[in-house]
């Protein structure tokens, strides 16, 4: 009874000025706080973000909390289930990570098509995936919470009356790795440009993020740009609609009069402000200048006899984390704005625990560093990235390696993919052309780990490099559709039956263009017979084959 109190005494208070894009920092602190308790999504929980529509009153005054309807139950319910929420005035979501959603939600619909596709499925639970073809996903692959929120606003996007208020909140700001990355492909960035469309927008983030256990935090040079390039995309002004918005106490104290909820512009003066960046709490990482991620010694091409740098470099702070972050090192998980390790070779865990033995260190950073190389190579080779380049690599990951076994082992590594990338390989394929590869003696020979580290790339970057290659041996434009009909009015000075045909052709990030073409009888004839020509050959070939 006292909640319902306390909403319709919030809906009282709430008496937002709407008249300009800016909104008033004490008022939208009520209108989060309310909305996150009137949609339950205030407990502990996974990662979550919403887009909220917060219409205009009737006077066109405020904005009325009173037309957001939706059941806190439904929309918290819907959420944990690893679904979706939708509806005119809410979308909602958590971040969705394989295997976590064995345990989360195992009965929920795959929405990966990738997935579907490789197990061969047109549809298919978590818990089928597990059963028949686990292989087919990524460990620890993820999709962040925001990223889901905002493939959602299609409908909202395509409404023309854009009126009220948008709100789109996310727990931690959102990752630099990924989501406010001008690089990465899942990056936030061109999503979040729809938001502006609404004259009232805020985009609002309670908690810094950072990784989990500090001991690689993202740096506050990292965590500003971050901010500066969601700022960039929307629009002039763009950094003054995004806000920290949290309790005083973090929440500690609940019904506190000391622990109201408090909204901090992170725009100061045009430039970002440190509150929405810094955060006292989380420990300051010494940064160590003038080094490679990667240090050696001894024989540096081998894959071994690497150590551990003396002193923790964030690896916000070097380029390498351009090429890392495309394997998912970082994300968030379920206790809030944290990271979690993944799998890096067979049968251990990738461990940044300060106590961690030197030996477990080095094979660590070892395999690290291997998956940041296969990394970039992929960049330069398949995904067009010009920037990167052999120097590049060399002086950001492997400063200490000498530059001929630095060519070495890049020129090893650059020819075995292109092997695997070449064949399209399966599980199978890759794991007896990699076996093999290790049974070689000399300098051509392949290491456990380099077999290790090869294995975790292609079965994350697979499909994105068939793609690739694909897309460039393809002719453009291509085919893309076909429509017929047979006009029996068409035809002119009774030569019979007519059809009509209509090609849909368009290159890669083309508009579609259309062709209509009209044959007789005979000419149907004619083409018929060259398809069967050229179905014939095809077949000769994969007999061949």
């Amino acid at each position: 009874m006292a909640d319902v109190r306390w909403w319709l005494l919030a809906l009282l208070v709430v008496m937002v000025e709407a008249k300009t894009r800016a909104i008033d920092q004490n008022q939208l602190a009520v209108i989060v706080d309310t909305i996150l308790n009137k949609l339950n999504v205030q407990s502990k929980m996974p990662m979550f973000s919403l887009a909220v529509r917060i219409p205009l009153s009737h006077d066109q005054a405020s904005y009325d909390l009173n037309q957001v309807s939706d059941s806190g139950q439904e929309v918290r319910s819907t959420i944990l289930q690893c679904g979706v929420y939708q509806s005119s005035h809410v979308v909602a979501a958590t971040l969705l990570r394989w295997p976590d959603v064995l345990k989360h939600c195992p009965g929920a619909s795959v929405p990966w098509q990738d997935v579907l596709d490789e197990c061969q499925r047109t549809s298919m639970t978590w818990q089928e995936v597990e059963q028949y073809c686990p292989s087919r996903v990524e460990n620890n692959r993820v999709d962040h919470a925001e990223y889901r929120v905002l493939t959602t606003l299609d409908t909202w996007a395509a409404d023309k009356k854009k009126t009220g208020l948008l709100l789109f909140y996310v727990y931690a700001s959102p990752c630099t790795s990924r989501c406010t990355s001008e690089r990465n492909a899942l990056s936030i960035l061109g999503l979040v440009e729809r938001v502006k469309d609404w004259p009232q927008h805020a985009i609002v983030f309670s908690k810094v993020f950072q990784p989990k256990g500090n001991q690689y935090a993202i740096s506050e040079k990292q965590l500003k740009q971050g901010l500066i390039n969601l700022g960039s995309h929307l629009g002039s002004g763009g950094l003054g609609t995004i806000f920290r918005c949290d309790k005083n106490n973090g929440g500690k104290t609940k019904g506190n009069v000391d622990d109201n909820m408090q909204c901090v512009s992170c725009s100061s003066g045009g430039q970002v402000t440190p509150h929405c960046y810094s955060d006292t709490q989380h420990q300051q990482v010494t940064q160590q200048g003038g080094r490679g991620l990667c240090t050696t010694r001894g024989r540096g091409g081998s894959g071994r006899g690497r150590e551990a740098p003396s002193i923790k470099k964030s690896p916000e702070d070097n380029v390498c984390l351009s090429f890392l972050l495309e394997d998912q090192l970082l994300h968030h998980d379920e206790e809030g704005a944290t990271a979690r390790q993944e799998k890096v070779l067979e049968g251990s865990i990738f461990s940044r625990h300060v106590n961690l033995k030197p030996t477990k260190m080095a094979e660590a950073e070892a395999s690290r560093c291997l998956l940041a190389l296969l990394n970039g190579v992929a960049q330069q080779v398949y995904y067009g990235k010009t920037d990167v380049t052999e120097d590049l690599l060399k002086s950001e990951l492997y400063t200490d390696m000498s530059p001929d076994d630095f060519k070495a082992l890049y020129d090893k590594m650059k020819t075995l993919l292109k092997s695997i990338a070449t064949a399209d390989m399966d599980h199978a394929q890759l794991e007896a052309f990699l076996t093999a590869q290790t049974r070689k003696q000399g300098v051509g020979a392949v290491t456990p780990e380099q077999a290790a580290a090869l294995t975790r790339f292609w079965k994350s970057q697979r499909v994105r490099v068939r793609d690739s290659l694909l897309s460039h041996s393809r002719w453009e434009p291509g085919l893309r559709g076909l429509s017929w009909r047979v006009d029996l009015q068409t035809a002119a000075g009774g030569r019979g039956p007519v059809a009509l045909m209509e090609l849909e052709l368009g290159g890669s990030g083309q508009d579609s263009q259309f062709v209509c073409v009209e044959m007789d009888e005979d000419k149907v004839q004619q083409v018929l017979k060259k398809m069967a020509e050229i179905q014939a050959s095809i077949d000769a070939i994969l007999q061949r084959t």
